[in-house]
């Protein structure tokens, strides 16, 4: 091989290195940003299983109700 073949192979292997490195940079990032996000939703699923599904609507109308009639 050349030296100029062998240089361009090495170049090539360093990108593609760096390329894998950062890409997989970005999706620990992306992972920790998901899990990071999704705790809360899950505290508040959590909170919703106690709550009777009827009740929530009822209280939203009457808190709808009660701004309304209150201006």
């Amino acid at each position: 091989m050349s030296h100029s073949l062998r240089f361009k192979l090495s170049v090539s292997l360093c990108r593609s290195k760096a390329i894998r490195k950062r890409l997989r940079a970005i999706n620990e990032s992306r992972a920790q940003k998901h899990k990071g996000l999704s705790q809360p939703h899950k505290r508040l699923r959590s909170l919703a299983d106690h709550v009777p599904h009827d009740s929530g609507r009822k209280i939203f109308l009457k808190f709808l109700s009660g701004i309304m009639f209150h201006y």
